[in-house]
Parts: C-alpha cells; sequence; structure tokens
C-alpha cells in the first residue's frame, strides 16, 4: 500500500504546507499583525492610501517621538516596515545625508536608511517573505519595536549631522 493508496482509511492527502507570509493576501496578513499588537496592547490605527493599507503605530524614545507603518498592497505583493521622516536636511546638506544614510545601515545591518530627493530620512525593514504565517505577528511585532529602537539610537547623529 502507497502513501496516496485508497485501501482502507489511508484516503488522505497529505497536509498541504503551512502558508508563508508571501502567498497572504493583504488583508489577511494585515489582520495576522494586528490580531499579534492587540495581544502586545500595542496602541495603533489602520488606514489605506491608494492600493497601500497600512497599520501605525506611534512611539515615544528617549530621543525622538517615531511613527512606524506596516505597509502592504491588498494583493499581498508587497510588504514592508518602514518610519515616517524623522529628519530633513537643508537642500546644500543632502550629499552629508546620503554619507549618514550609508553609515546608518552600516551600523544598524538589519534596518535600511533611505534618503528622498527632498532630504527627508527614513528607515524601513524589508520582511522576508518566507516567514511562516502563523508567525507573522509576532516577527512584525518584533520588527517593529527594533526599528523604533534603532530610528531612536540613530536621531542623535542625525540631527547633529543636519545642524552642525
Amino acid at each position: 500500500m502507497g502513501w496516496f493508496s485508497k485501501d482502507k482509511n489511508t484516503d488522505k492527502t497529505p497536509a498541504a504546507a503551512p502558508k508563508k507570509a508571501g502567498e497572504l493576501d493583504g488583508p489577511a496578513f494585515l489582520a495576522l499583525v494586528q490580531q499579534e499588537f492587540n495581544k502586545a496592547g500595542l496602541k495603533h490605527r489602520t488606514g489605506t492610501a491608494g492600493k497601500l493599507q497600512y497599520i501605525e503605530l506611534s512611539f515615544s524614545g528617549d530621543n525622538t517621538n517615531v511613527i512606524v507603518r506596516v505597509i502592504t498592497t491588498h494583493d499581498g505583493s508587497e510588504f514592508k516596515v518602514m518610519t515616517e521622516d524623522f529628519g530633513r536636511f537643508p537642500p546644500e546638506k543632502i550629499p552629508d545625508a546620503y554619507v549618514l544614510a550609508n553609515h546608518l545601515c552600516r551600523k544598524f545591518k538589519f534596518a535600511k536608511f533611505t534618503v528622498d530627493d527632498d532630504g527627508d530620512i527614513c528607515a524601513q525593514w524589508d520582511m522576508p517573505d518566507n516567514v511562516p504565517a502563523d508567525a507573522v505577528g509576532r516577527v512584525i511585532t518584533e520588527v517593529v519595536l527594533r526599528l523604533f529602537n534603532i530610528v531612536d539610537d540613530a536621531y542623535p547623529e542625525t540631527m547633529k549631522a543636519i545642524w552642525s
């Protein structure tokens, strides 16, 4: 008798592999994250912007206040965790902003710091899509908290680069 044999009580097919984060649609992904935020007592709000859906959290740290968003598309094809801009470089200091962003990327290995054309700096953390669906909420909660702490630690250096 083989594994897929119809003899006796063996007509069961093997269990499907657990869904991964990359296989979830946007609403399902955000529901898992929101459920974990509720368990952790993290106050948050939800919203939409065009094709994007997000959960937004506000944190107050030792050095700054930071808004962190968990963002996904409706179909779940993209998702990430990113902060709102936490500093703006004047046009003449944008080259310094790029140097600082590179320095912060090296210092904080898992966060990615970016500077836009207007000189705004923010941080993000790209979520791997192979996280098991049942762990998505826990992983995102940890990522959100880590990203907040990283930005809070990076803030003094950012302000020094802006104002020096």
